[in-house]
């Protein structure tokens, strides 16, 4: 120590070292898990981002339009498992029964195969209805996603279950799969001459099916059920996600109302001219998502150890980081606007290149509802993140809707920015009140 001093070394102890070691090991982990949440968000959503700028450049305007409804559904059929299934087994999973999660998840997903011939049957009867009442197009595209649906659905679910135990990197063999095996079928069926949307459904769901083969086997699952009854596990999960599958619900309706609405007012075809536009904004929501997803246990685990107001701390630091990166990517996309829209379509829609104003604004609104929306799920309030969707749907309903009718595809996602603002005031209101309660409730019981 004296021959240090000396020498004007720091003589720290060794015991102030490894506390100082063990205070960057932790942010450096949480770095690391961001890191890789974004990793297989990308190879996810790069996939459906691929898929979308393929099909836009690929086949005219009015089977694209066709698509593009039908995505929409898928995205309502997505907001639907996640209330139910994912949201429900990220919150009591992690934070019930962490110590006997691989039971638990083999009973869910054991309940989800069981589902999944009804599920397909439903969808395929609902497609064809459409097919004969209200559109050829649309209908045929909603059969290819009625067979695509289970294995994209199960795929996204092994994906939560990796996420729920902060494993987040096990399902990026997955989700690989899921990318090659569907970009490669694309690229097949277009060569051939049979491209449709029916067949893009399908060419995604092929893909997600080896992705859950391949998933499933790195979970572990326990499909003895360890003890756990369906019955059990599902009242839990009603209990839980009936107010978030509202939450879904409504929130679809705020976010994919002008998918339906443009084709009444300006044809099919404007349905495919705004999801192309939109294809840019995927990029950042999907980043959002990523992290959203790490997020929420994230939060759960800090109130569960430091208390309402750590993680409120946390919450508000996260919010600060995702402002920053989706500023930096409008900046991005208003800098490239011109070249993107001729890279990635050839020319097509270049009407709409003035759009990307507003569509990099999407990321930037949305990060106020990935953040609050997770401090209210956190704090096992999902029926007030039900009320801040009637806001935002609202806003569509009213607002929204005479703006898409008025301005086509910017009126659109004009819409969509007042959906996002409204939301998030409702949120932030909501988790404001709540954060002042528990610390009324903290300060009375240090005081007794």
């Amino acid at each position: 120590m004296f021959r240090l001093r000396r020498l004007g070394l720091p003589t720290q102890p060794a015991e102030s070292i490894a506390e100082s070691a063990g205070a960057l090991e932790v942010p450096l982990r949480w770095a690391a898990r961001g890191g890789l949440a974004v990793a297989d968000q990308a190879v996810l959503a790069g996939t459906n981002f691929a898929v979308s700028v393929l099909l836009a450049r690929w086949l005219a305007p009015m089977p694209y339009g066709a698509f593009s409804v039908a995505l929409a559904f898928s995205w309502l059929l997505r907001s639907l498992y996640d209330a139910l299934v994912n949201a429900p087994m990220t919150v009591i999973g992690a934070g019930r029964h962490g110590e006997r999660f691989r039971s638990y998840l083999g009973m869910i997903v054991r309940a989800q195969l069981m589902l999944a011939l009804p599920l397909t049957g439903l969808l395929l009867l609902a497609a064809l209805i459409v097919q004969h009442a209200v559109s050829p197009s649309v209908g045929g595209a909603l059969l290819g996603l009625a067979l695509a649906s289970p294995p994209m659905l199960l795929l996204w679910s092994a994906r939560s279950a990796f996420y729920a135990e902060l494993r987040v990197g096990g399902s990026i063999l997955g989700g690989a799969a899921y990318c090659a095996t569907s970009l490669a079928v694309l690229a097949a069926l277009h060569a051939w001459g049979w491209l449709t949307p029916a067949s893009a459904f399908a060419a995604l769901g092929l893909g997600a099916g080896l992705g859950v083969l391949l998933t499933f086997r790195r979970l572990g699952a326990d499909w003895t059920g360890g003890g756990f009854s369906l019955r059990r596990i599902a009242t839990d999960h009603w209990a839980y996600g009936r107010w978030a599958l509202a939450d879904g619900a409504v929130g679809w309706l705020a976010l994919n109302l002008y998918y339906l609405v443009l084709p009444a007012s300006y044809g099919l075809e404007w349905s495919g001219a705004l999801r192309a536009v939109m294809n840019f904004a995927l990029p950042g929501t999907h980043t959002l998502m990523a992290l959203g997803a790490l997020l929420l246990p994230t939060l759960i685990r800090r109130r569960r150890a430091g208390g309402v107001s750590a993680m409120t701390r946390l919450a508000w630091r996260w919010l600060g980081i995702l402002l920053v990166l989706t500023t930096l990517y409008l900046g991005a996309l208003l800098l490239l606007r011109t070249e993107l829209f001729e890279l990635f379509y050839g020319g097509k829609y270049r009407e709409h290149v003035g759009s990307l104003l507003w569509v990099g604004l999407v990321p930037v609104f949305a990060s106020f509802a990935v953040v609050l929306g997770s401090v209210l799920q956190a704090l096992e309030r999902p029926d007030l993140g039900f009320w801040a969707q009637v806001g935002s749907a609202a806003a569509a309903l009213t607002a929204g809707l005479g703006l898409a009718t008025l301005w086509g595809v910017d009126g659109a996602i004009g819409g969509l920015l007042l959906s996002y603002a409204t939301g998030a005031v409702v949120r932030a209101h909501f988790a404001r009140t709540l954060v002042r309660r528990s610390s009324a409730r903290t300060s009375n019981c240090l005081e007794s």
